[in-house]
Protein backbone atom coordinates (compact mmCIF):
# COMPACT_ATOMS: atom_id res chain seq x y z
CA UNK A 1 0.00 0.00 0.00
CA UNK A 2 3.06 2.39 0.96
CA UNK A 3 4.22 2.15 -2.41
CA UNK A 4 1.26 2.21 -4.07
CA UNK A 5 1.02 6.00 -2.53
CA UNK A 6 4.17 6.75 -3.19
CA UNK A 7 4.11 5.64 -6.96
CA UNK A 8 0.10 7.18 -7.24
CA UNK A 9 1.94 10.69 -5.81
CA UNK A 10 4.51 10.76 -8.15
CA UNK A 11 1.67 10.49 -11.11
CA UNK A 12 0.22 13.41 -9.70
CA UNK A 13 3.42 15.17 -9.47
CA UNK A 14 4.11 14.44 -12.65
CA UNK A 15 0.75 15.17 -14.10
CA UNK A 16 0.88 18.82 -12.25
CA UNK A 17 4.02 19.50 -13.53
CA UNK A 18 2.88 18.39 -17.03
CA UNK A 19 -0.22 20.27 -16.78
CA UNK A 20 1.83 23.82 -14.96
CA UNK A 21 4.22 23.68 -18.51
CA UNK A 22 1.53 22.77 -21.14
CA UNK A 23 -0.54 25.94 -19.46
CA UNK A 24 2.46 28.18 -19.06
CA UNK A 25 3.50 26.99 -22.98
CA UNK A 26 6.76 26.86 -24.68
CA UNK A 27 9.82 27.98 -23.18
CA UNK A 28 11.12 29.64 -26.55
CA UNK A 29 13.65 32.20 -27.08
CA UNK A 30 13.36 34.66 -29.66
CA UNK A 31 15.56 37.67 -30.65
CA UNK A 32 17.76 39.17 -33.32
CA UNK A 33 21.47 38.59 -34.68
CA UNK A 34 24.07 39.18 -36.97
CA UNK A 35 28.34 38.38 -37.37
CA UNK A 36 31.14 40.83 -37.12
CA UNK A 37 31.70 40.86 -40.58
CA UNK A 38 28.71 41.76 -41.66
CA UNK A 39 28.19 44.46 -38.90
CA UNK A 40 31.48 45.64 -37.18
CA UNK A 41 33.28 47.59 -39.74
CA UNK A 42 36.66 49.23 -38.95
CA UNK A 43 38.19 46.04 -40.48
CA UNK A 44 41.71 46.69 -40.06
CA UNK A 45 41.11 49.42 -37.00
CA UNK A 46 41.19 49.23 -33.19
CA UNK A 47 44.20 46.36 -33.42
CA UNK A 48 42.02 44.36 -35.58
CA UNK A 49 43.90 41.95 -38.55
CA UNK A 50 42.33 41.18 -41.65
CA UNK A 51 39.93 38.34 -41.76
CA UNK A 52 39.57 35.66 -44.45
CA UNK A 53 36.72 37.28 -45.41
CA UNK A 54 37.74 40.69 -45.20
CA UNK A 55 41.07 39.64 -48.09
CA UNK A 56 38.59 37.87 -50.46
CA UNK A 57 36.03 40.32 -50.81
CA UNK A 58 38.08 43.59 -50.64
CA UNK A 59 39.43 41.98 -53.93
CA UNK A 60 36.61 40.88 -55.12
CA UNK A 61 34.15 43.22 -54.76
CA UNK A 62 36.47 46.41 -54.78
CA UNK A 63 33.64 49.05 -54.42
CA UNK A 64 30.94 47.16 -52.77
CA UNK A 65 32.30 45.67 -49.75
CA UNK A 66 31.81 45.94 -46.33
CA UNK A 67 34.56 47.75 -44.91
CA UNK A 68 32.33 50.14 -42.99
CA UNK A 69 29.12 48.06 -43.18
CA UNK A 70 26.49 49.26 -40.46
CA UNK A 71 29.17 50.41 -38.08
CA UNK A 72 27.87 48.32 -35.00
CA UNK A 73 31.45 48.81 -34.00
CA UNK A 74 30.68 52.63 -32.84
CA UNK A 75 27.11 52.16 -32.50
CA UNK A 76 26.76 49.23 -30.52
CA UNK A 77 24.79 50.90 -27.71
CA UNK A 78 21.90 52.17 -29.94
CA UNK A 79 22.01 49.09 -31.97
CA UNK A 80 21.19 47.04 -28.95
CA UNK A 81 18.91 49.42 -27.14
CA UNK A 82 16.08 48.06 -29.80
CA UNK A 83 16.34 44.54 -28.07
CA UNK A 84 14.84 45.70 -25.33
CA UNK A 85 12.19 47.86 -26.98
CA UNK A 86 10.92 45.14 -29.27
CA UNK A 87 11.13 42.39 -26.23
CA UNK A 88 14.14 40.16 -27.55
CA UNK A 89 14.91 37.30 -24.89
CA UNK A 90 18.52 35.94 -27.38
CA UNK A 91 20.73 38.22 -29.15
CA UNK A 92 23.49 36.09 -31.57
CA UNK A 93 26.39 37.75 -32.30
CA UNK A 94 29.80 36.36 -33.51
CA UNK A 95 33.14 36.92 -32.42
CA UNK A 96 35.86 38.42 -34.77
CA UNK A 97 39.12 35.92 -33.96
CA UNK A 98 40.74 38.52 -35.81
CA UNK A 99 40.05 41.31 -33.22
CA UNK A 100 40.56 39.11 -30.02
CA UNK A 101 44.06 37.34 -31.25
CA UNK A 102 45.04 39.50 -34.69
CA UNK A 103 48.05 36.85 -35.28
CA UNK A 104 46.22 33.95 -35.23
CA UNK A 105 47.73 33.17 -31.94
CA UNK A 106 49.88 34.97 -29.31
CA UNK A 107 49.01 38.20 -27.83
CA UNK A 108 45.14 39.14 -27.18
CA UNK A 109 44.18 42.75 -28.37
CA UNK A 110 42.25 44.08 -24.89
CA UNK A 111 40.73 46.26 -26.56
CA UNK A 112 38.69 43.85 -28.98
CA UNK A 113 38.07 42.00 -25.94
CA UNK A 114 35.96 45.20 -24.52
CA UNK A 115 34.48 45.95 -27.29
CA UNK A 116 32.51 41.99 -27.30
CA UNK A 117 32.50 42.43 -23.60
CA UNK A 118 30.83 45.47 -23.75
CA UNK A 119 28.18 43.71 -26.22
CA UNK A 120 27.45 41.00 -23.83
CA UNK A 121 27.28 43.79 -21.05
CA UNK A 122 24.53 45.60 -23.20
CA UNK A 123 22.54 42.66 -24.60
CA UNK A 124 21.80 41.25 -20.87
CA UNK A 125 20.99 45.40 -19.82
CA UNK A 126 18.30 44.86 -22.36
CA UNK A 127 16.84 41.45 -21.79
CA UNK A 128 18.54 39.35 -24.22
CA UNK A 129 20.67 36.57 -24.05
CA UNK A 130 23.93 36.14 -25.27
CA UNK A 131 24.48 33.34 -27.63
CA UNK A 132 27.98 33.77 -29.26
CA UNK A 133 29.33 32.61 -32.24
CA UNK A 134 33.10 31.65 -31.95
CA UNK A 135 33.52 31.48 -36.00
CA UNK A 136 31.57 33.44 -38.49
CA UNK A 137 33.58 32.62 -41.63
CA UNK A 138 36.19 35.13 -40.47
CA UNK A 139 39.75 33.39 -39.46
CA UNK A 140 42.48 35.89 -39.43
CA UNK A 141 43.93 36.02 -42.66
CA UNK A 142 47.42 35.10 -41.07
CA UNK A 143 46.41 31.32 -40.13
CA UNK A 144 45.36 31.04 -43.90
CA UNK A 145 48.55 32.19 -45.09
CA UNK A 146 50.51 29.77 -42.85
CA UNK A 147 49.15 26.53 -42.95
CA UNK A 148 45.65 27.27 -45.16
CA UNK A 149 43.90 27.45 -42.04
CA UNK A 150 40.95 24.29 -42.10
CA UNK A 151 42.97 22.29 -44.25
CA UNK A 152 45.45 22.02 -41.67
CA UNK A 153 45.43 20.23 -38.13
CA UNK A 154 46.92 22.80 -36.64
CA UNK A 155 43.57 25.04 -36.96
CA UNK A 156 42.19 22.54 -34.39
CA UNK A 157 44.74 23.48 -31.66
CA UNK A 158 45.01 27.29 -32.63
CA UNK A 159 40.99 27.34 -32.86
CA UNK A 160 40.61 25.74 -29.22
CA UNK A 161 43.66 28.36 -27.37
CA UNK A 162 41.30 30.72 -28.98
CA UNK A 163 38.19 29.39 -27.74
CA UNK A 164 39.95 29.36 -24.47
CA UNK A 165 40.10 32.88 -24.30
CA UNK A 166 36.74 33.51 -25.22
CA UNK A 167 35.01 31.09 -21.83
CA UNK A 168 38.04 33.24 -19.78
CA UNK A 169 36.85 36.50 -20.65
CA UNK A 170 33.28 35.92 -21.14
CA UNK A 171 32.28 32.69 -19.61
CA UNK A 172 31.19 34.75 -16.75
CA UNK A 173 28.35 36.03 -18.26
CA UNK A 174 28.15 34.07 -21.48
CA UNK A 175 25.63 30.89 -21.44
CA UNK A 176 25.30 29.38 -24.71
CA UNK A 177 28.30 29.19 -27.22
CA UNK A 178 28.40 28.68 -31.18
CA UNK A 179 31.38 27.25 -32.29
CA UNK A 180 31.01 27.81 -35.75
CA UNK A 181 28.59 29.00 -38.43
CA UNK A 182 27.18 26.44 -40.55
CA UNK A 183 30.25 24.59 -40.95
CA UNK A 184 29.22 22.51 -44.38
CA UNK A 185 28.12 25.64 -46.22
CA UNK A 186 31.45 27.28 -44.88
CA UNK A 187 33.93 24.77 -46.17
CA UNK A 188 31.50 24.18 -49.54
CA UNK A 189 32.15 27.85 -50.22
CA UNK A 190 35.52 29.15 -48.58
CA UNK A 191 37.03 25.92 -49.55
CA UNK A 192 35.84 23.94 -52.25
CA UNK A 193 34.08 26.31 -54.73
CA UNK A 194 36.33 29.72 -53.94
CA UNK A 195 33.16 31.27 -53.63
CA UNK A 196 33.46 33.03 -50.22
CA UNK A 197 36.82 33.73 -48.04
CA UNK A 198 39.21 32.25 -48.20
CA UNK A 199 38.38 31.97 -51.82
CA UNK A 200 40.38 28.37 -52.28
CA UNK A 201 38.32 26.54 -55.29
CA UNK A 202 39.51 23.01 -53.94
CA UNK A 203 37.22 20.66 -55.02
CA UNK A 204 35.45 17.57 -53.13
CA UNK A 205 38.57 17.18 -51.46
CA UNK A 206 39.57 20.34 -49.66
CA UNK A 207 35.60 20.61 -48.63
CA UNK A 208 36.18 17.34 -46.72
CA UNK A 209 39.25 17.96 -45.54
CA UNK A 210 37.72 21.18 -43.77
CA UNK A 211 34.93 19.59 -42.65
CA UNK A 212 36.91 16.95 -40.68
CA UNK A 213 38.55 19.43 -38.89
CA UNK A 214 35.44 21.43 -38.16
CA UNK A 215 34.18 18.66 -36.65
CA UNK A 216 37.58 18.24 -34.95
CA UNK A 217 37.50 22.00 -33.44
CA UNK A 218 33.63 21.29 -32.05
CA UNK A 219 34.51 18.18 -30.35
CA UNK A 220 38.22 19.51 -28.71
CA UNK A 221 36.09 22.70 -27.84
CA UNK A 222 33.16 20.99 -25.95
CA UNK A 223 35.69 18.86 -24.31
CA UNK A 224 38.13 21.77 -23.12
CA UNK A 225 34.80 23.63 -22.00
CA UNK A 226 32.98 20.15 -20.09
CA UNK A 227 36.10 19.60 -18.12
CA UNK A 228 37.11 22.83 -17.26
CA UNK A 229 33.98 24.63 -16.69
CA UNK A 230 31.25 21.76 -15.99
CA UNK A 231 29.51 23.32 -12.85
CA UNK A 232 29.18 26.32 -15.36
CA UNK A 233 25.99 24.49 -17.23
CA UNK A 234 26.72 25.95 -20.81
CA UNK A 235 25.37 24.77 -24.02
CA UNK A 236 27.14 24.40 -27.16
CA UNK A 237 26.00 24.22 -30.65
CA UNK A 238 26.66 24.85 -34.16
CA UNK A 239 23.70 26.26 -36.61
CA UNK A 240 24.06 24.08 -39.61
CA UNK A 241 21.84 24.28 -42.94
CA UNK A 242 19.96 21.67 -44.63
CA UNK A 243 18.49 21.42 -48.36
CA UNK A 244 14.42 20.66 -48.12
CA UNK A 245 12.78 18.51 -50.89
CA UNK A 246 9.35 17.41 -52.48
CA UNK A 247 8.87 14.27 -53.55
CA UNK A 248 8.36 14.61 -57.91
CA UNK A 249 4.93 12.73 -57.24
CA UNK A 250 3.30 13.20 -53.99
CA UNK A 251 0.93 10.37 -54.38
CA UNK A 252 3.77 8.00 -54.33
CA UNK A 253 4.43 7.52 -50.75
CA UNK A 254 7.25 5.17 -51.54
Amino acid sequence: MAVAAVVAGLMVSTASTAAAAAAAGPSVAWGFGGSAFQMEGYWNSYGKSPSVADVFSKAKYPDNWPDVAPDHYHHMVSDLAYLGELGATAYRFSVAWSRVIPNCTGDVNEEGIQFYSNVIDNALANGAQPYLTMHHWDMPQVCFDRYQGFLSDQIVTDFLEYAKVLFDRFGDRVKYWLVQNEPESHCNSGYRDGRYGPGLAGGNSAKYTCLRHAHLIHGKVVQYARANYSSKGWKFGSPSIMSYYEAADSTNSA
